[in-house]
């Protein structure tokens, strides 16, 4: 019992002992990967977004026509993608064939470490991990946009003589992303897992790379204090979502 109490208390202290493959401090390995992670997993993210938000929209406003098949049709496909397949695919495309983006690694074998040398490499991995999500995200965002677009407000809208942008914009996408965030809140722990893949894949050195060295060598220390900021982040993540929820709706409040 009295050991358990010591290492919640370490714990609460960021003390996650040591690793036993490099007898280096777990919390110091894994702030020297967090950056990148972070880095890659945003990118993904806010490209999901920029991605899925659109097609959901386009999908809904016109219900069965020809760009709602279309999104619907490219968010199937994305979902239904896994992230190594995608991630090979890309590599032969743009790095074997094109040569136009790098196939791994975050920097240039030359040593420059430019920002733009690292948008370049990041560009690929951020995309593969951004594909399921945008799958799961257009079809979200459709629904909630069709079930927005029914409602009495919308039609009342309507009926004043406002134009169709300016309703659907004003008052059916801010009313339909409320569902939406909270799948992205949601996704955020998938989008974790898929990282490890992505980051092995492309030799990214985040945390993912790092959960599976500490697996192949057994370094549980480590692979425990990884576990440990995942669910720390899918909290704080779900604490942020909550309070997207009063920016989107002003009937939500907080005392």
């Amino acid at each position: 019992m009295s050991s358990t109490l010591t290492g919640l208390k370490a714990l609460l202290q960021g003390d996650l002992g040591f690793s036993i493959s490099s007898r280096r401090p777990v919390i110091d390995l894994i702030m020297a990967r967090i950056g990148p992670t972070a880095m890659l997993a945003s990118s993904a993210i806010i490209l999901s977004i920029l991605i899925s938000v659109p097609l959901g929209i386009l999908a809904a406003v016109k219900p069965n026509s020809a760009r709602d098949y279309v999104s619907t049709g490219i968010s199937l496909l994305f979902a239904s993608t896994p992230n190594f397949f995608a991630a090979l695919v890309l590599i032969y495309i743009f790095a074997v064939n094109l040569r136009i983006l790098p196939s791994g690694g975050m920097f240039d074998s030359s040593g420059q470490r430019t920002l733009l040398i690292q948008l370049r490499h990041m560009v690929l991995p951020a995309l593969v991990l951004s594909f399921q999500q945008i799958g799961g995200w257009v079809r979200y965002m459709r629904s909630s946009m069709l079930d927005v677009m029914q409602e009495d407000y919308i039609r009342t809208a309507k009926a004043k003589g406002l134009k169709r942008g300016m309703v659907i914009m004003k008052h059916g996408v801010k009313n339909s992303l409320i569902p939406v965030v909270t799948v992205i809140g949601m996704s955020i722990p998938s989008l974790v897992g898929g990282a490890v893949v992505t980051e092995q894949v492309f030799s990214w050195p985040g945390i993912g790379s790092l959960m599976v060295q500490s697996i192949g060598s057994r370094d549980y220390p480590v692979i425990m204090g990884i576990t440990v900021l995942i669910s720390v982040t899918v909290l704080l993540c779900n604490l942020i979502v909550d309070m997207i929820y009063g920016l989107l709706d002003p009937r939500i409040s907080y005392n």
